[in-house]
């Protein structure tokens, strides 16, 4: 996730301890780090959203430093609370965990006993995989809702429901999920 958001992974797996203090220390600090990459190639989101050199508007500090806060929780949660929901799954039935091994273990049955590097594997060869892990974000989403939706100064009728102008709405995953229209 630090990668991804910062250019630049958090290191405290291996350094064993928190060094940069965590959120606060840490998240204000890649916000100075990346807050002037103008005429470099932004490659991580804190970059990107930093840069006004488009015509965007200029973030302050504290705001920055929010957008960074959040990248970290938002990526941490959603991703342990997936792989959760996937483990708890695979766990409670038998033939799915026979299935998945029978998938992820095919390449491995070659002539000579010797198979593909698992690494060469694309999401399409390993179909059941894939499915496993489509059913537990259904099943149990790990963001609570899509994003909110708001209907400025109409009114908005949806089914036989009126939404009066200026309301924000969003619809929580788990019943979108399991609704049976």
């Amino acid at each position: 996730m630090g990668d991804m958001a910062f250019s630049g992974g958090f290191e405290t797996l291996a350094a064993g301890k928190d060094p940069e203090g965590w959120l606060d220390v840490f998240a204000g600090k890649k916000v100075q780090e990346t807050r002037h990459k103008s005429g470099e190639l932004c490659n991580d989101i804190l970059s990107i959203i930093q840069n006004d050199t488009e015509g965007g508007m200029e973030l302050t500090q504290l705001q920055a430093h929010a957008d960074a806060s959040f990248i970290i929780l938002a990526g941490s949660d959603t991703v342990s609370e997936a792989m959760t929901a996937l483990i708890r799954c695979i766990c409670a039935d038998p033939d799915v965990q026979s299935q998945l091994r029978e998938e992820i273990l095919a390449p491995y049955k070659g002539a000579e006993g010797v198979g593909e590097d698992v690494s060469e594997f694309s999401k399409n060869r390993l179909p059941y995989l894939d499915a496993c892990i489509q059913e537990a974000l259904r099943l149990v989403p790990p963001v609570a809702a899509g994003p909110p939706r708001w209907n400025k100064d109409i009114d908005t009728q949806i089914l036989d429901h009126v939404i009066p102008a200026g309301t924000t709405v969003a619809c929580p995953n788990y019943a979108m999920f399991r609704d049976r229209m």
